[in-house]
């Protein structure tokens, strides 16, 4: 028999110590491991990164796990049993989460972990629909936490479920504790007393969470939700409160990128609220950036400045706001909509194709969002063409888009006078003439149809100086009132028209640049000077004289009269 080989004494120690070394070594590695597991997942939570925040706790339950199995009756057991119960509850699984709590409580005499146990295991009544259960666990131990974070996360849990009870006092009387325990949770609890003052109709509680979610720098992973908060007080409350709950963002500790995100919309609220002056100051300071909010500050501006306009000109000034924008869909959109609206006004004085006039008022009330400006369109269309079918149909058009009385009137006179038209019919309910009704509109979709098309395919060839249509468009207008004038037999204006126009002319030869056809018609269409006043009669109201012909001597074969604005559009 071969004898026992005994190690010295010594030797045996030190194999054992270096054993026991390896094993406290991993033992504690697996715990230190979950620890800082667990503290990543609870900044991503704060920093609302759910997928990061996820895959954090699971890895401090897999270490903490790990670590328990390898002593479960060793000085870290408690450590580990309480990471696990945690982070189980963070992930919501309520019932891993009471099994290890429930654990610790057993075999734990640490009076810290045991408080911190039962908040927890409050958190778990509350979560599983046990309001009494967990409020009480919350009320005896929350006290004796030493973390301030948890203590104040308790609070939050319990202010929730009092909320939910419909105690609201005793809702905000725990987020005020909350929020008197801890900074960390400062942004969770302002975003809850956004939300309950929203629920509660309480609009200082709401406005005090939004201006705590601005003014921190940790607010910022929360802007989506802030601004979805923010609509919803818009619809509750109107614009001009929920622009007061973004003021907080001039102070905001947000990056400059999302603080003007912030001060943007918080222009465009204003802007809703009636409060344009103020609008427009918050939104031509973003403005001056250079990045995708800064133009959308600019499309911004344009609109608001679109909804005003009333003269054609001022659209320059729109332009050279947008161009910088143009990078963004919609800003070249509303220049090129800008630049159709000149051509239409081009094509009604060059050809007199009244229906031009239609279609331009159309644009810009639909696409321009210019009720002013399509107004006055439309009521030019339906002075141009009178006796259309379609006057009566841009009359009406006109009277939705004015909100003078003194207009309004006139215009509502105007429709009366025109009671046997089938849009007037049709618009007090009258059944007569259907089909009659349907084959007008559908020439009149097939005209304008045409004609955005011509408009459409000329603009890519040149590009329209808005200017230039503006003073186009004040001929048009002049030249309208003339028709007028005469047409009621002013007779100051018939003795002075040609020594009138014969001044104006001789103007236009010396002026240095002067236009030689800015007049509505085409010159083929003009009537010679002695066809224009004859001694007998009144001149007809579908002609009207060149300036640059009432001089002329030689004579002519007579009046040409021009295609009038249905028979063009319809071409």
């Amino acid at each position: 028999m071969r004898e026992r080989r005994r190690l010295p004494g010594p030797a045996a120690a030190a194999a054992v110590l270096c054993a026991c070394l390896v094993a406290g070594c991993a033992y504690f590695n697996s715990l230190y491991n979950a620890r800082r597991a667990f503290d990543d997942a609870q900044a991503a939570r704060l920093q609302d990164q759910p997928l990061e925040a996820a895959s954090a706790y699971r890895e401090a339950v897999d270490k903490a796990a790990r670590s328990y199995r390898s002593d479960q009756t060793g000085r870290w057991a408690d450590d580990a049993l309480y990471i696990m119960g945690r982070a189980y509850f963070h992930s919501g699984d309520w019932a891993r989460s009471q099994a290890a709590l429930e654990r610790l409580l057993a075999t734990s005499s640490d009076s810290s972990l045991h408080a911190g146990a039962r908040v927890y295991l409050g958190g778990v009544a509350l979560a599983t629909g046990r309001r009494d259960v967990g409020m009480r666990l919350l009320d005896e131990a929350l006290e004796e936490v030493p973390d301030a974070m948890l203590r104040a996360e308790g609070h939050l849990w319990r202010a929730r479920a009092a909320f939910d009870a419909g105690r609201a006092e005793e809702g905000w009387a725990g987020l005020d504790r909350s929020e008197e325990a801890s900074r960390e949770l400062n942004v969770a609890v302002a975003l809850e007393r956004l939300v309950r003052g929203l629920d509660n109709d309480h609009f200082d509680h709401a406005r005090a969470g939004a201006a705590t979610v601005l003014e921190k720098a940790s607010g910022e992973a929360w802007a989506d939700t802030v601004f979805a908060t923010v609509e919803r007080a818009s619809n509750l409350w109107g614009a001009g409160p929920a622009a007061a709950m973004f003021a907080a963002a001039e102070r905001s500790g947000w990056t400059p990128a999302a603080r003007s995100r912030v001060r943007l919309e918080r222009a465009r609220l204003l802007a809703r609220a009636g409060d344009t002056v103020a609008a427009g100051e918050v939104a031509g300071e973003v403005a001056r950036g250079d990045d995708r909010t800064a133009r959308e500050a600019r499309i911004a501006l344009a609109r608001w400045q679109l909804n005003s306009v009333d003269r054609l000109e001022e659209l320059e000034e729109v332009r050279a706001i947008l161009l910088p924008a143009i990078a963004l869909s919609e800003a070249l959109r509303l220049i090129e909509h800008m630049e159709h609206v000149g051509l239409f006004v081009e094509r009604a004085a060059t050809t007199g194709d009244h229906l031009a006039l239609f279609a331009g008022a159309e644009l810009a009330r639909d696409s321009l969002g210019s009720p002013h400006l399509a107004r006055q369109f439309f009521t030019l269309y339906a002075d141009r063409d009178r006796g259309s079918a379609w006057e009566a149909k841009a009359v009406m058009a006109a009277l939705e888009l004015t909100g003078d009385e003194d207009e309004r009137q006139t215009l509502a006179a105007r429709l009366s006078r025109l009671d046997d038209n089938i849009y007037v019919q049709a618009s007090e309910g009258a059944e007569a003439r259907p089909a009659e009704y349907a084959v007008l509109e559908g020439r009149l979709g097939t005209s304008l149809a045409i004609l955005n098309q011509r408009i459409a395919a000329e603009a890519v060839n040149r590009d329209v100086a808005v200017r230039e249509a503006a003073r186009t468009l004040d001929s048009i207008r002049t030249a309208e009132d003339l028709v007028r004038r005469i047409a009621a037999g002013d007779s100051l204006l018939l003795d002075s028209l040609r020594l009138d126009s014969l001044r104006a002319d001789s103007i236009r030869r010396n002026a240095p640049g002067a236009a030689s056809t800015d007049a509505f018609f085409a010159p083929d269409t003009v009537p010679p000077t002695d066809s224009i006043l004859p001694r007998d009669s009144l001149p007809r109201r579908d002609t009207i004289p060149r300036r640059d012909t009432l001089d002329r001597a030689e004579p002519s074969p007579g009046p040409v009269r021009p295609a009038s604005g249905s028979e063009a559009g319809a071409a």
